[in-house]
């Protein structure tokens, strides 16, 4: 196992699958490209997961973390389930979410810093590519299968799934650089910030100006009493409910100044209230994972566009409380070790991903339970790096 999970050629191969470019499915002549994809991700879950039962029957562990991801991702299956709702899709997104999450779990224990150069390189070249789409085809991508004329589809996501990726690119350079004790790769965080911007997606724009704002002022510092975990948890709570409120478009007047943009949540506020009106007929185990979106309205099916009413939407309740217990054991784990420029730097990019899904609906994001499942083994990677150090 140590010598398949140190070759640099295998985690190239467990780790691409995970970032398929969502632009081959839409486009009819890249299809094949979509499906060499998916079959290259089911090898890929199936080899790491028989690595990671092999490992667990080996040491007779099974890891709390692997543990939380999976009671999580079950709560959904199960909900579905019972719902009669799209199991396929959510069996899918289970073993993807899991997979990778096992993938992390292994590589922390035998080759993490490794595992943060290749995928470090591998964001960082997939979010040049999807910029020099950008720049080539700013309205999108021109693909038969894609009938969203809202928002542009570009090479990895489209433009209001641009913030998740383009924070996880900004981390792992900065995590990367961190471990190896090298400078931050600035051309790499500016390439972010311009793909936001570009992209004109509010979410992605405020969320890398804030990452920026705190390498700038922040990092290496001592902020612990600044991103106390447990005070940015509580932080985000208020501003979760003043959000949904519509207080929040108060700011709006500064924000469009700064980027001269228009940053109204116009329709949001409609589709947040029909969430919510769902929600409340179905509040414990939710509507489970289904093969459209929820929401009818404006002549099609929408999603709710947030993340935790998406979230109550295919789990209820029930979900919500495993998923909120899941991330509190990771901020757990970042308040016991507030003083190590790791835990500060995820503690960061936990709050900001986080503000981000406030406006978008991917409940089984690779991007953020990267961050989480790094977060739950925050003790094993700090044990880690002083080892090496």
């Amino acid at each position: 196992m140590n010598k398949i999970i140190n070759n640099k050629w295998m985690l190239i191969f467990f780790i691409v699958p995970f970032f398929k470019p969502i632009c081959f499915q839409y486009i009819s002549g890249m299809i094949i490209i979509d499906e060499i994809f998916v079959i290259w991700k089911i090898i890929a879950a199936a080899i790491i997961t028989i690595l990671f039962i092999l490992f667990a029957f080996r040491k007779k562990i099974i890891p709390k973390s692997i543990l939380s991801v999976f009671m999580f991702e079950l709560t959904i299956l199960f909900t579905t389930i019972i719902n009669k709702g799209d199991i396929k899709r959510a069996l899918i997104d289970m073993v993807t979410i899991v997979s990778f999450s096992m993938l992390i779990y292994l590589t922390i224990r035998y080759n993490y810093k490794g595992f943060c150069e290749i995928i470090n390189k591998v964001l960082s070249l997939l979010m040049i590519f999807n910029l020099i789409i950008m720049l080539i085809y700013p309205n999108g991508l021109k693909a038969e299968l894609y009938t969203n004329l809202e928002n542009p589809l570009y090479f990895m996501t489209t433009d209001n799934g641009t913030s998740l990726f383009i924070l996880t690119t900004m981390f792992m350079n900065v995590m990367y650089s961190l471990i190896n004790n090298k400078k931050i790769n600035k051309f790499i965080i500016c390439s972010c910030f311009f793909s936001a911007i570009v992209s004109k997606s509010s979410t992605a724009i405020i969320a890398s100006t804030l990452f920026i704002i705190y390498i700038i002022f922040f990092y290496k510092k001592n902020i612990s009493k600044i991103f106390n975990p447990y005070i940015m948890f509580t932080t985000y709570i208020g501003i979760f409910f003043i959000t949904l409120s519509g207080k929040a478009m108060i700011f709006n007047p500064i924000i469009e100044w700064i980027f001269n943009k228009n940053l109204s949540f116009t329709g949001r506020d409609r589709l947040w209230s029909a969430a919510i009106e769902l929600i409340k007929k179905e509040p414990f185990i939710g509507y489970g994972v289904i093969e459209n979106n929820y929401i009818n309205i404006w002549g099609g099916k929408f999603s709710s566009h947030n993340f935790i009413l998406e979230l109550l939407l295919q789990g209820g309740i029930f979900s919500l409380i495993v998923f909120i217990y899941v991330i509190l054991r990771a901020i757990n784990n970042q308040n016991r070790y507030r003083n190590n420029n790791i835990s500060n730097l995820l503690v960061a990019i936990l709050f900001f991903m986080c503000i981000s899904i406030l406006m978008e609906s991917t409940v089984h994001s690779v991007y953020l339970f990267t961050i989480i499942v790094l977060s739950l083994e925050l003790p094993l990677i700090i044990k880690k790096t002083k080892r090496n150090d």
